[in-house]
């Protein structure tokens, strides 16, 4: 039962609390609400092909985990707040029922199959409605562009590669317990299982997979059921130079309203990701605003991303993400008491 509620709030967690009647009341931008839609309605289809197969338990619940994983990952205006509600409501329902059946436990599976077609009908009558604003016409044999349903692998497994023959990218800790694969599919035979606090070490990425190292060669493992641990810990304050970015930081705090801003610079201003992370949090906190500046003493141009008061500034150790030219670097600071904090970041 531990492993289901871990899978409730791996969905629930990702996703800001829904205001009421927010669908109503918030203005967007239809190109934004059609973009939503759009990859909003590959996603479900494709789960709903996978509900009405007769693949093995677990195998389902990794392909429901991934397409969730996919539709909370869409950008999304304000005004898709209750549909999105709804759509988590029903993942989080249907992969509890899943799961229920695959532990045996009848009375969690009588309690909650029943609710699952209500879920549904809301989940569908909330995009429905939002479709209706923009003028979309949603397509029930729309699917995301190279996704299909794979068949069961039959035949046996390729041999790992052997560990020494991968660069290691970084290490993760699992969010609960899981099995691990012989190739980045929810059909791949399941080669072992990892437990909930274990950390491993990611080796390379497929799509929302990664390999990471398992005995004596490799195996894969869903990467929504896992937190990027930072590469390193840093004193910010005092500046670090990141060896596999190439970038510099730097973090300043004044007195004021607690805040949060970026200040990217250098010849590849335009070229880094930067991506913010509360302490003990797997989501990057959305920026609020992004402008074009110059320094005033030097005339430099750098990008200024803003962090409002909309979100909640806690001391204790973040994480800043760093992606540039393929590589990233994933670095824990700490920040120890209230302020207007600015992180200084520049990439020559």
């Amino acid at each position: 039962m531990k492993s289901l509620i871990c899978l409730t709030m791996v969905c629930l967690l990702t996703l800001p609390v829904a205001s009421l009647n927010a669908q109503e009341s918030a203005e967007c931008d239809p190109a934004q609400v059609t973009q939503w839609l759009s990859g909003w309605q590959g996603w479900v289809n494709a789960t709903n092909e996978v509900v009405h197969t007769s693949l093995p338990g677990q195998q389902a619940v990794e392909y429901f985990v991934d397409h969730f994983s996919h539709v909370s990952s869409l950008s999304r205006p304000e005004c898709v707040a209750d549909a999105m509600y709804a759509t988590a409501t029903w993942y989080s329902t249907l992969i509890m029922v899943t799961r229920c059946g695959l532990d045996r436990h009848v009375e969690c599976s009588a309690a909650l199959a029943p609710l699952l077609p209500a879920y549904e009908a809301r989940m569908n009558s909330a995009v429905v409605d939002l479709a209706g604003t923009v003028g979309f016409r949603l397509d029930a044999q729309a699917r995301p562009e190279g996704w299909s349903l794979e068949p069961l692998e039959t035949e046996q497994p390729t041999a790992a590669a052997p560990a020494d023959s991968k660069t290691e990218l970084f290490r993760v800790v699992v969010k609960l317990d899981y099995p691990v694969r012989s190739c980045s599919s929810a059909s791949c035979r399941i080669v072992g299982n990892v437990t909930k606090g274990e950390v491993l070490q990611v080796v390379s990425r497929d799509n929302r997979w990664y390999e990471v190292e398992w005995e004596s060669g490799s195996a894969f493992i869903v990467a929504a059921i896992t937190t990027r641990l930072p590469d390193s810990l840093v004193d910010l304050y005092e500046g670090y130079a990141d060896a596999r970015t190439g970038c510099f930081l730097a973090l300043r705090t004044r007195r004021g309203s607690s805040d949060l801003n970026v200040a990217i610079s250098g010849e590849r201003l335009d070229e880094v990701w930067v991506d913010i992370y509360h302490p003990g949090e797997h989501t990057p906190i959305r920026v609020s605003a992004q402008y074009d500046k110059t320094f005033i003493d030097t005339g430099e141009p750098y990008i200024h991303q803003s962090y409002y008061l909309t979100s909640w500034w806690p001391t204790g150790v973040y994480q800043i993400e760093l992606t540039l030219a393929g590589k990233s670097s994933r670095i824990g600071f700490s920040i120890p008491e209230s302020g207007d904090h600015t992180i200084f970041v520049m990439c020559d």
